[in-house]
This record gives structure tokens, C-alpha cells and sequence, in this order.
């Protein structure tokens, strides 16, 4: 059997058209890559900045496995936000997927398709694993009655010391009081504090948090809150 003989400039016209196929691969995938819109992810504040072009978990971006995560907020340009203390526990059977709607970046907790929980832009997403509360927390002042009540460190610590769950508020006034009919923090009057819970932020200060959705996530919040009167 012969070998098959090719001319030259057969040859030269095939190397030179695989070679502008493999151009215009890189081309297209260079031009994808630039125009993926991006967020801004943070895990134990370094952060990256990430480009998202489909959907994917949050856990393939993250080395440190859910179980480890003690919260997960996402927050969009007009400062709405999305956050999920201890994510395996809120949700154990749902997963946090980060995809593209309408040419933007949007995050959701989904149980298979159904979606429980999401936000739309996002512009950061922060992940953080493995805190502790600092040895000395904030000042927190409890008035009961008129009589400022300050709240020890050790008292908060010893309810439970996971920063990013934060204390049911109910069980910090008992610190103070075992009765608490109405309740004002920072100028916001609760005549119930059932869905209401206490934590410490990034920055070092008292969070007020409103759970308004059966527990789904948080909806409202106060912050820097440094006096909680009771009365």
C-alpha cells in the first residue's frame, strides 16, 4: 500500500487553516471571558474577584467545606442583602448556587429546582469559616426601668460564642430582665422579639436582626446598636 502524497501547498493550507481555527477559539474565549460579569467574593476577608458566565455552586469556589461556614452574605449595589448564618443548618438540604440572570450576577438557595431564598444583582458574596468572638466584646448597654444595665462579655459569651449566629434577643434582655413588654433599640419600638436576634458584624458592632419570613432570612436590620431599652 502507498502512502497518500499530499502537495506542499495542500499541506501549508491545512496548517494554516487549524491554525486560525485554534485563533479564533482563544479569540472567542479571551472576548467571553472579558465580557462575564463579575462579583467580588471574599472568604475570611481576601478577596478575588470572580467571574461568573454560568451557573455554578458557591462551594466549587470555596476550598473550605460548607459544614465549616458560619455565614454567608451576599449584598447588591443598592445595599439590599442575602444572609445565611451556618448555611448547612438553615438549610440542610439546599444549595447555594451562583448564576447569570439578565447579563447580571444573582445568588440562590435552592432545594433541586424550587428556589428558597435569592438575590438579584449581587455584587459581593463574603463566606466565613472558622471565627470566635474576640476576647472583648463591644459595650452593650440594657435600660430597664430608667438603670443602665451593662451587659459583660462573658454574659454574652457564655450564651453561646458562634459570632455569626448571633443571640436570640429575647435571651439577651434575660441577661438584664425576665420580663420585656415592649422593647426600643436605637429608635425601632418591638412589642414582639420573638423573630428578633443580636450579633456582631464585620466591623465590631452590634447587629439588630428581623426575621420577618418564618425564619428564611433576615429582613431587616439595625445597626451599630450599642442600648436596648425594655420596658
Amino acid at each position: 500500500m502507498r502512502a497518500a502524497i499530499f502537495p506542499t501547498s495542500t499541506m501549508t493550507s491545512y496548517c494554516t487553516y487549524t491554525r486560525l481555527l485554534l485563533v479564533l477559539f482563544v479569540c472567542a474565549c479571551h472576548e467571553k471571558s472579558a465580557n462575564d460579569p463579575t462579583i467580588e467574593l471574599a472568604i475570611d476577608d481576601v478577596v478575588r474577584t470572580t467571574p461568573i458566565h454560568d451557573t455554578i455552586l458557591l462551594s466549587s469556589l470555596v476550598s473550605d467545606p460548607p459544614a465549616s461556614w458560619s455565614n454567608v452574605r451576599a449584598v447588591s449595589a443598592d445595599g439590599r442583602w442575602l444572609e445565611i448564618p451556618t448555611p448547612t443548618t438553615t438549610y440542610p438540604d439546599g444549595q447555594i448556587r451562583i448564576y447569570v440572570e439578565r447579563k447580571r450576577v444573582a445568588i440562590g438557595v435552592f432545594t433541586g429546582e424550587r428556589m428558597l431564598a435569592q438575590l438579584a444583582p449581587v455584587t459581593r458574596v463574603d463566606v466565613s469559616t472558622h471565627e470566635t468572638l474576640p476576647e472583648t466584646l463591644p459595650p452593650l448597654v440594657i435600660v430597664v426601668g430608667g438603670v443602665d444595665n451593662a451587659i459583660a462579655s462573658d454574659a454574652l459569651r457564655a450564651l453561646h460564642d458562634k459570632p455569626r449566629r448571633g443571640w436570640a434577643l429575647i435571651d439577651v434582655i434575660r441577661i438584664a430582665t425576665p420580663d420585656a413588654k415592649r422593647v426600643t433599640i436605637e429608635g425601632a419600638v418591638f412589642d414582639d422579639i420573638s423573630n428578633v436576634t443580636l450579633k456582631l458584624n464585620r466591623g465590631g458592632s452590634y447587629v439588630a436582626r428581623v426575621w420577618d419570613n418564618e425564619g428564611q432570612a433576615p429582613t431587616r436590620e439595625i445597626r451599630n446598636v450599642t442600648k436596648i431599652v425594655v420596658e
